[in-house]
């Protein structure tokens, strides 16, 4: 299990964009679907601050939540991930010294910039890759983390079917073979196809768990 929802209520000036009750999300892995704009992103932010009550981005939280008791360390991947003013390689060297502690981090990381072909962006600074290359630099920081649960907002949308591939056989050996958790919120067929297969993926239809939001998340951001 990745966790219990008891509560969590999302809103902006008190419009609620949607109020959940006893939710669960089972197994080890969670691909979430649905419409554009429905709340799935904000869904993730939710989650992303732990069992705490917060605000995000304009959004209020208040929750109640328990997570997996394996569960100790969250890392959240952003559909539009930023775009820090230095190097891909200070970027990668920084998730190193916060993650010094942890047995093979090192060699995970070699292992996922090597699978991303990310060696010739290290100079790069990342004001200065494109979509797909930022996707893929976050990724593998979230990947070579400590972190026992991965929130993933869209991860393959700015990523060819190549990178795609690569991606969705990297979140299988991290669940397998690292014992991590995933709630990814997709539109993408070739990661929910690893539900097919095994039996710690799942795939969810947001919002079929709760009533319809109350809110339109576009309309809540004006977007």
């Amino acid at each position: 299990m990745i966790c219990k929802i008891r509560r969590l209520r999302a809103s902006v000036d008190e419009c609620a964009i949607f109020d959940l009750s006893a939710v669960e999300l089972p197994g080890r892995c969670c691909f979430i679907y649905g419409p554009s704009g429905i709340g799935k992103s904000t869904f993730l932010k939710g989650l992303a601050s732990g069992n705490a009550d917060a605000e995000c981005d304009g959004v209020s939280f208040r929750k109640l939540i328990e997570f997996g008791e394996a569960i100790r360390t969250i890392r959240y991947v952003p559909q539009h991930p930023p775009r820090f003013d230095f190097g891909v390689q200070t970027f990668l060297r920084n998730i190193l010294k916060s993650n010094r502690n942890v047995v093979g981090c090192e060699s995970t990381l070699e292992t996922v910039v090597r699978e991303f072909d990310l060696e010739p962006l290290m100079r790069t600074r990342m004001t200065r890759l494109s979509g797909g290359q930022l996707q893929r630099v976050h990724l593998a920081a979230a990947l070579a983390s400590n972190a026992e649960l991965l929130l993933l907002d869209e991860p393959t949308a700015a990523l060819d079917r190549r990178n795609g591939e690569i991606l969705t056989r990297l979140l299988r050996e991290y669940v397998s073979d690292r014992g991590g958790h995933i709630v990814c919120c997709t539109h993408d067929t070739l990661l929910g196809s690893l539900c097919e297969y095994d039996h710690r993926f799942h795939a969810i239809e947001f919002p079929s768990f709760l009533p319809m939001p109350i809110a339109n998340e576009d309309k809540v951001y004006n977007v």
